[in-house]
Parts: C-alpha cells; structure tokens; sequence
C-alpha cells in the first residue's frame, strides 16, 4: 500500500509499473490493477504489462486490468486492440461482442 502511495506521488509511468509488477509477485491483485491502469494509460508500455502477468500466468485478472482500462478517460486503441487479443486467446466467447461494440476503436 506505501509502494502505491509512493507510485501516486511520483506520478512516473516507470514508478507505476515496478510497483505493479511488485504487486503481482506479492499476489496484491487489487493494488497490482490500481498501477497497472496507470501504466496501460501509455501505448508503449501495454506489452510490458501483458507479458508480466502472462509470465505468471494471471490471465482472468490481465483481462479484468484491460476491461477496466476501456473506461479510462484517456483510453487509447492499443487497450482495445489488446483486450480483443485476450479474449480470443483466453475468453473466446467474448470477441464477437467485443469487436461488434468497439470495431471502431480497434487497430484491425
């Protein structure tokens, strides 16, 4: 909670994202999302987050990170795009509806 608290004052997408990737090795799913959201914010560092929860082998909660991130009020493409790459990979019941809803929004 004091790395989070630490994370908000830095307000440093590099800071946000050690502290997440801490969060998740420590199983502190809910506080690991509060940073992964920040860190999703910005393009670049998408693959960084999904390859870390894939490692180890968080699948339902790098789905609900990205479900949570088309609400963000500065939600680009790449969270679109990316979600509707997990859904076919983890949820595949879920892609047809998601590229229905959002085929504007994704880098197709």
């Amino acid at each position: 909670r004091e790395a989070v608290s630490a994370a908000t004052q830095a307000n440093n997408v590099s800071t946000w994202k050690q502290v997440c990737f801490a969060c998740l090795k420590a199983e502190e799913f809910r506080l690991a999302a509060t940073c992964g959201l920040e860190v999703i914010k910005f393009p670049d560092h998408v693959d960084d987050v999904v390859t870390f929860y894939s490692d180890l082998g968080y699948f339902d909660h790098l789905v609900s990170l990205f479900e949570q991130g088309l609400g963000l009020e500065d939600a680009h493409i790449g969270i679109f795009t990316e979600l509707a790459i997990l859904y076919t990979k983890h949820v595949p019941e879920k892609v047809m509806e998601h590229c229905k809803v959002f085929f504007s929004k994704l880098n197709v």
